[in-house]
């Protein structure tokens, strides 16, 4: 799809030459240079079927919710400007984060921006899926955010009432 063309990411390495940080996108860590690829490495991610792709970011989004509600990265403005590709992507992905709608800006960038209104129905078809996975990841932060506020609030008022009513704990 040309709303995928090109991505900078690591795909290749040697097994031990290389760590991976993270629970879901892990990153990568090097004990050693890299290279690029002189010619184009495709893949297909929706080659099983759309079920178990929508199961798998299910899944991801869960996870990735967790992770974002409980951590807050880095933001560095001078990656935003680095020639190295893949430290320009993990700047962008950190300031990502704290948009609000950033589900509807991914999906304007990629279904406009990145071209994927080219790729007709099918494009279509595939920033809606990518899009449901950055909106989902929102949503589940602020249902846990939510909960999070509900229980401390529902604790509080057991202890207010537990010292109107002189109980002990």
């Amino acid at each position: 799809m040309r709303c995928h063309y090109p991505v900078w990411l690591e795909r290749l390495v040697r097994p031990k030459s290389v760590s991976f940080n993270g629970k879901v996108h892990e990153q990568l860590s090097y004990t050693g240079s890299y290279d690029r690829l002189n010619n184009d490495l495709h893949h297909f991610p929706l080659e099983n079927s759309i079920e178990k792709w929508i199961a798998r970011h299910n899944s991801y989004s869960t996870t990735m919710a967790e992770i974002e509600a409980e951590t807050s990265p880095k933001r560095s403005w001078s990656g935003l400007f680095s020639f190295d590709p893949m430290r320009r992507r993990k700047a962008v992905k950190a300031i990502y984060q704290f948009l609000p709608g950033r589900w509807m800006i991914f999906f304007i960038h990629r279904y406009f921006v990145k071209g994927a209104v080219l790729n007709g129905i099918s494009g279509l078809h595939f920033v809606l899926l990518e899009t449901f996975y950055h909106f989902s990841v929102s949503a589940k932060i602020r249902e846990k955010r939510f909960r999070q506020t509900q229980t401390s609030e529902h604790v509080d008022s057991d202890f207010q009432r537990m010292i109107k009513e002189g109980s002990t704990l």
